[in-house]
């Protein structure tokens, strides 16, 4: 079970197709359109979208094994619900829905773990990115 799951992590590749794929040019003209106060909303472009269905009715057969195997299994049938989660993110990426779908996976729980969601992105915001000397 833990080899399906590293399987459908390396098939889902969240974070890489949640790059834009124009972001190298973007991030030039967003740069110059702030120093002009230009501050329309970027237009990001990602490549298309991957047909994940068929992962998904695996992980939920995973997801649904596992839970019938104590300890261990609850966690991995865990772990595959979220996995499922991230596939359909995957298939969203670009998409209006795909905002919704990020919070159910990602987002606060609770109102407490919201407020201390909100207090880290502040403190987040304040930092300063140094760029590496070459």
């Amino acid at each position: 079970m833990v080899h399906a799951l590293v399987e459908a992590e390396s098939q889902i590749l969240l974070l890489a197709r949640s790059q834009p794929v124009n972001w190298g040019k973007l991030k030039i003209d967003l740069e110059e359109r702030w120093k002009r106060d230009d501050r329309r909303e970027p237009t990001f472009e990602f490549q298309p979208p991957p047909k994940l269905r068929a992962l998904r009715v695996a992980l939920a057969q995973v997801r649904d094994v596992a839970a019938t195997h104590g300890t261990w299994g609850k966690l991995l049938s865990e772990r595959a619900a979220e996995l499922e989660m991230e596939a359909q993110l995957a298939e969203h990426i670009g998409d209006p829905g795909f905002r919704l779908l990020a919070n159910r996976r990602f987002g606060p729980k609770d109102a407490s773990s919201e407020v201390a969601l909100e207090r880290l992105a502040e403190q987040w915001c304040g930092l300063r990115i140094q760029e590496p000397t070459p």
